[in-house]
Formats: structure tokens, C-alpha cells, sequence
């Protein structure tokens, strides 16, 4: 049997007679890793970054190259035309801080987007996914650590209620305390209230991390990082799931890969030069495309996952992360999450 690097919080995934033919190991509770929430703490309070750490909890030498420890490798295996097929992108980590957990604890979601957990929706015939993997690396040896993620109809991946948002979490906490893996707090998402706040604009830099299929390691998972410029449209634009939402832009290098990647905008360079909660990057959104100009000079669009030479010179789509922030925020998740409370104060 294969082990799962990753499992469900058991009551947001109630076991019912008719699961019992799942692996036992996905209904056990992780609490979520101590060295996450001590670097959390880190990065929230600078000041903390003085004091004598351990091994276990110094923190990275940089935020960006902390930030790259916030992506895995999705890959999700599916049959077309009765031929196997994969389909390979970027994931990143998100802590949901909720106090009734205790204090500093929270939840952890696995966040995508809409096409990468399920190939062929952005081409109006999703096809059946027969099993998707998570690739990570491990603290321990460097070197990447892959396994299945159990998705599956009672154990599934949930999304925005407008099909046009093309985003996809999944509710999950590690198996191993060896996972080098660094989750993103909610409190450093640059919603739109905090964009217009800080004179986000036009010409701000912004930066992704994520997997490219152009540099793959045979032994660790190395996201790339690159750089580029913010654009902000002032009208909805058509998404990868071909409907009008709204998006950012940015003029950056994306390719075969980075869909699913995080986006992050450097206030110290914004309008007013704002630096929030002890570093100067904020979740700005999650890469999901590319527009582009073809050979006719017609605009295009294209996914990061399998987009040709030509497509990814076009500027990168942006999935705003105010919608992953009202996802988050659902009645679904929230539901899950306030059972989960119920469970745990059941048990004291």
C-alpha cells in the first residue's frame, strides 16, 4: 500500500460504512507542524528573527526562497481516448488561523487551480481523474518526497461556486514532520481593499513561485522564482474556463508549470512603500494562464500547463486572491471547519 504524504482532518471527513475500503491512514488527525507555526510567528513578528533558534525552526536565509518552500508538484493522472495521460502543475499551502483549534493552531489547505485538479475542464470535456500525487521535499534527506493525495468523491477537491474562477482547494494537514513545507498565512493576502489601500498599481513588481517542466531535478523538487511587472485591467477579462472575471496581468516569464503557482506583489516598491506584517511580499493571487498574441495578432488564451513556445511570451493571468479568500470563507469549508471544532471539544 502506498502511503499517504498527506491526510484529511478526520471529522471534515466523516468515515461512513460504505468507506471502509479506504486506506485507514487518511482518517487520522495531524496536528499541524510546530516549526510551521514558530516560522509563522517569525515572519509575523520581525523582532523574533533576533533570538537564538534551533535548527529545527531557523528560519531561511530570504523570504523568497522561504516562499518557494510554499509549492509542490501536482501531478493528476487521467485517460484520454483510452491512452494514460498526465497532467502536471503547481500547488501551494495556506493556513486558515481559527483560535477555537487553540492558540496559533488552525487549518491547512492544498490550493490549485480548477484545471491543473482536473485536466480538460478548460477545454469544456474534464476528464476522469484516476489519481493524483503531491511532490514535496523532505527536511531530513533534500530530496523530494512523492505520494498520492486521496482524492475521491467523498474526499474531494471543492470550488468557487462561479465557474469562471478557476481555483481548487483541498482540506489536508502533513503526515510527516520531515515535509519541508512552509504554508501561507491568511493575514498575508493582498485582498483588493489592500491593494487600492497601498496604491498597488501598474508597473509594481510581482513574482511567482512554482515547478517548471523546462529545469526537472531527479532528486529534489525545485520551484523556479521569476519576476515581472503588475498590470490591473479595469474591466473583466475572459478567464482559462473561456467567462468574463476579473483578473490581474502581469508581464512575466510563466511556462509550462506554473499553473496553480502563487503570486506575490513587493509593497516596498508600491505607491506608498508599505511594508505589512514583517515583510514587504503579500499573496497577490494565483497564476492560472497566459493571454497571448498569435500569428495573426489575435488574442488568445492558454493555460501554463501546456502552453507552446509562442504562448509563453504573452502576460501571465492572475486569479485575484480575493477569490480563494471568499472560497476559503464559504459556507462549505466553514461547515467542515466548525465540525471539526465540535469534534475536538467532544473529545476534552
Amino acid at each position: 500500500m502506498r502511503s499517504y504524504i498527506f491526510v484529511i482532518l478526520a471529522a471534515l471527513s466523516a468515515v461512513t460504512a460504505s468507506a471502509q475500503s479506504v486506506p485507514p491512514a487518511i482518517f487520522n488527525r495531524i496536528a499541524l507542524e510546530s516549526t510551521i507555526l514558530t516560522w509563522l510567528a517569525g515572519l509575523q513578528s520581525p523582532q523574533n528573527a533576533q533570538q537564538p533558534q534551533t535548527a529545527a525552526t531557523t528560519q531561511p536565509a530570504t523570504l523568497k526562497k522561504a516562499l518557494t518552500k510554499t509549492v509542490g508538484l501536482l501531478t493528476a493522472l487521467y485517460v484520454k481516448d483510452g491512452v494514460p495521460m498526465q497532467s502536471q502543475g503547481t500547488c501551494f499551502f495556506v493556513f486558515y488561523p481559527d483560535e477555537r483549534m487553540g492558540k496559533g493552531q488552525g487549518f491547512l489547505y492544498l490550493v490549485t487551480n480548477r484545471h491543473v485538479a482536473v485536466p480538460g475542464i478548460d477545454q469544456g470535456h474534464p476528464y476522469n481523474v484516476t489519481a493524483t500525487t503531491l511532490r514535496v521535499n523532505r527536511k531530513d534527506s533534500g530530496r523530494f518526497e512523492e505520494g498520492p493525495l486521496p482524492v475521491s468523491s467523498q474526499f474531494h477537491w471543492y470550488f468557487p461556486a462561479d465557474d469562471a474562477v478557476d481555483l481548487a482547494v483541498f482540506i489536508a494537514s502533513p503526515q510527516s514532520a520531515n515535509l519541508d513545507i512552509v504554508p501561507i498565512p491568511v493575514s498575508m493576502f493582498a485582498t483588493r481593499d489592500e491593494v487600492e489601500k497601498n496604491n498597488i498599481g501598474e508597473g509594481d513588481p510581482v513574482f511567482f513561485a512554482g515547478f517548471s517542466d523546462q529545469f526537472p531535478s531527479p532528486q529534489r523538487f525545485e520551484p523556479i522564482v521569476r519576476e515581472g511587472v503588475l498590470d490591473i485591467p479595469d474591466e473583466p477579462l475572459r478567464t482559462t474556463l473561456h467567462k468574463p472575471e476579473n483578473l490581474y496581468l502581469a508581464d512575466m516569464h510563466a511556462t509550462n508549470g506554473n499553473s496553480g503557482s502563487p503570486v506575490f506583489v513587493d509593497l516596498s516598491g508600491s505607491g506608498n512603500g508599505a511594508v505589512l506584517a514583517g515583510s514587504p511580499y503579500k499573496l497577490l493571487g494565483i497564476i492560472s494562464g497566459n493571454y497571448f498574441e498569435n500569428s495573426e495578432l489575435t488574442s488568445t488564451i492558454a493555460t501554463t500547463h501546456q502552453a507552446t513556445a509562442e504562448q509563453d511570451n504573452g502576460a501571465a493571468m492572475i486569479v485575484p486572491v480575493d477569490a480563494l479568500k471568499y472560497l476559503l470563507d464559504s459556507p462549505p469549508l466553514q461547515s467542515l471547519r466548525d465540525a471539526e471544532v465540535a469534534r475536538k471539544k467532544a473529545e476534552q
